[in-house]
């Protein structure tokens, strides 16, 4: 998706709420190449960060193994 690498770009950001609408929209559109980048704010000490973070690896994760399956 056209949209993966502004979240990983709004990632990189200082405010947790920014990080975790970009965990929100990666989940939502984000390929394999999200995972590791993700995973990395799962260790985010802001519950609500770490939290979304997690919900996304699944989505991800979950729509990567349908689209194999396919």
């Amino acid at each position: 998706s056209a949209a993966e690498p502004a979240g990983f770009k709004l990632l990189k950001e200082r405010h947790a709420e920014t990080r975790r609408d970009a965990c929100e929209l990666l989940g939502e559109v984000g390929s394999i190449d999200s995972l590791d980048p993700l995973r990395q704010q799962m260790l985010d000490p802001d519950q609500q960060l770490s939290q979304v973070a997690t919900g996304a690896v699944r989505a991800v994760q979950q729509r990567t193994a349908s689209a194999e399956q396919e």
